[in-house]
């Protein structure tokens, strides 16, 4: 078995491939069981979770049990609109996350606020998603998390704000090689 270890890698718009990466460290485990609804309210992913963040304002978690990766993308946005998507990859593995992202046993999402109404403030969408390591393919792993936030109604003089976080999940000791 091999767990997966974590190699951070600056999360901005345009990464440059000559950045240094910061040294190795492991997700951790999540040592309880984690329900896919969207919340992340165990307590694992409060006090366990590794986490890292990128503008426009989303915060990404992540943990492993033996045969999967949990990912929670925290969205905070406060004109939520049917436009905004978060592409996420993790090896061979692409998910494209929208307002309309329907729920399924490895995926789900929250939305606070309403979506294409600029009168209202919203506060955001979450998404959470079980990765089964067996899909990821041969290590090591690239992460992704990307996202554009777009304006639900049309402003000539707006235009959409865009970043991305990056990490490497590389094989080590305990988690069941593919």
């Amino acid at each position: 078995m091999k767990p997966l270890a974590l190699v951070m890698v600056a999360a901005c718009a345009n990464p440059s491939p000559l950045d240094p990466l910061p040294p190795v460290a492991s997700p951790p485990l999540a040592q309880m069981a984690i329900a896919i609804d969207g919340r992340a309210d165990e307590a694992a992913w409060d006090h366990r979770a590794m986490r890292g963040s990128f503008e426009p304002d989303t915060e990404v978690r992540l943990l492993r049990a033996d045969q999967l990766v949990f990912v929670f993308v925290d969205v905070r946005d406060r004109d939520l609109a049917t436009a905004d998507q978060v592409e996420l990859r993790i090896g061979d593995v692409t998910q494209v996350l929208t307002t309309a992202t329907p729920a399924t046993p490895m995926l789900a999402r929250t939305i606070t606020g309403t979506v294409d109404d600029p009168i209202d403030e919203d506060v955001g969408v979450r998404y959470e998603l079980a990765v089964p390591i067996a899909a990821l393919g041969p290590p090591p792993t690239q992460l992704r998390v990307s996202r554009c936030e777009i304006a639900s109604h049309p402003d000539p003089d707006r235009t959409p704000r865009c970043g991305q976080f990056a990490a490497t999940l590389e094989p080590t000791s305990t988690i069941e090689s593919r």
